[in-house]
């Protein structure tokens, strides 16, 4: 179960910091940022970001009732949220 645990808390994580800015942020666990996202669903848009830089949304979620992404960078696998 451990191992379930830290590897929900490792996908999250970009997630979570994004959430952070929420009000209820000192209440978010692993597991209630995961009920707090819904229509977790896998989509394939690549794009260029304002820098010029090509990212790809991988994932698109819903969670106060606003839509977000995760990002990949293609280069360097770094992961990041933005909403849409």
């Amino acid at each position: 179960m451990e191992i379930y645990y830290n590897l929900l808390k490792w996908i999250l994580a970009p997630i979570k910091k994004k959430l952070s800015g929420f009000k209820y942020r000192s209440h978010l666990t692993p597991f209630s940022a995961f009920a707090a996202i819904e229509y977790y669903q896998r989509t394939f848009i690549p794009f260029y970001s304002k820098e010029g830089e090509l990212r790809i949304a991988i994932r698109q979620f819903l969670t106060n009732q606003e839509i977000f992404f995760l990002l990949v960078n293609p280069y360097n696998y770094q992961t990041s949220c933005s909403k849409s």
